[in-house]
């Protein structure tokens, strides 16, 4: 299991992490945290079978969770339905899209009270993305939905609304590249090709590009958008075409 952590953690080794608690999982079968790591992992990619599964097994088992996998098992269930949602909304299927968001929406409700902090409310701001996208795509019959959920969303967390904003602004934003400078609690800098420095909030970060997934070094690509306080970077995503450059 460390080792796995280690891959995900520190070296940006998804796929060997997910090999890591699969053998994890074989091993030690009613190992609940063990399950909740498999299903983390095939969640950055894409394997929504599997995160089901594990997911399910983990909701059988008897045994009682320590409070800390207790509020990941809920955390990884509400970011199940909305990177669904996401890769739906990718492929053009906006009404199966918003199905899953109303699915996410759904989930959240039932999570109990205790568990849904600041934390958890805000990564449900990672599904404003696809709610937008959605709207501008669905026909009219399924507006009212999306509306709904949206307006949800936004009585969550604040951030939405920003997020909301930021995507609006990057219509036709430029693409910039660069490479991350510097992470703080919920937001960082990017050191841009020309030199420049911008501003990104987590929350800006595309759904398929975890927060775990980012690291200060990190070659990313981004839409130039702007916020109440000036310029800054949106839709961030890991660049796959350079890959990490780890500059100091």
């Amino acid at each position: 299991m460390w080792y796995g952590h280690f891959l995900l953690k520190k070296a940006n080794d998804v796929e060997g992490a997910r090999e890591q608690f699969d053998v994890a999982v074989g091993l030690e079968p009613k190992r609940s945290d063990a399950k909740l790591q498999l299903a983390r992992a095939c969640l950055f990619l894409h394997e929504f079978e599997k995160v089901r599964e594990n997911l399910d097994a983990v909701a059988g088992d008897s045994t009682a969770l320590d409070l800390i996998y207790e509020k990941q098992k809920y955390d990884l269930t509400v970011q199940y339905h909305y990177r669904i949602a996401d890769d739906l909304g990718a492929k053009g299927d906006y009404i199966e899209s918003l199905n899953s968001l109303e699915r996410m929406r759904q989930a959240f409700d039932a999570v109990p009270a205790d568990f849904k902090d600041k934390y958890l409310r805000n990564k449900l701001a990672k599904a404003a993305l696809s709610i937008e996208r959605c709207k501008r795509n669905l026909p009219q019959s399924h507006m009212q939905l999306a509306d709904e959920i949206l307006t949800w969303l936004e009585g969550q967390t604040s951030i939405v609304s920003q997020i909301i904003t930021d995507v609006q602004n990057s219509d036709r934003a430029e693409v910039g590249t660069g490479f991350i400078r510097r992470i703080r609690d919920g937001f960082g800098f990017i050191t841009t090709s020309d030199g420049g420095t911008l501003y990104f909030n987590m929350s800006s970060v595309e759904p398929f590009t975890a927060k775990e997934e980012l690291r200060e070094g990190d070659a990313v690509k981004f839409l130039l958008g702007r916020n109440s306080r000036g310029p800054a970077a949106v839709r961030v995503r890991i660049d796959p075409d350079t890959g990490p450059t780890w500059q100091a």
